[in-house]
């Protein structure tokens, strides 16, 4: 378990206004999986890798196409 922090926080507040000003917001759930992952420096393993990719620079492995 990662706590949400309030570098995860602010790493949220600036990605969720980045992407809803271009129109491709993902689920708050999501995003908030997502941006606590990248601020751990952790990847996310999803099969919904075109969804996560979104968020810049988070590390997103599609275990569909392992």
């Amino acid at each position: 378990m990662i706590d949400v922090t309030a570098s995860v926080a602010l790493l949220y507040a600036v990605t969720v206004r980045r992407l809803r000003r271009t129109g491709k917001l993902i689920g708050t759930n999501d995003l908030w999986i997502g941006c606590t992952a990248k601020a751990a420096g952790l990847p996310i393993a999803t099969r919904n890798a075109e969804h996560f990719r979104r968020i810049p620079d988070l590390v997103v492995l599609d275990y569909t196409r392992a």
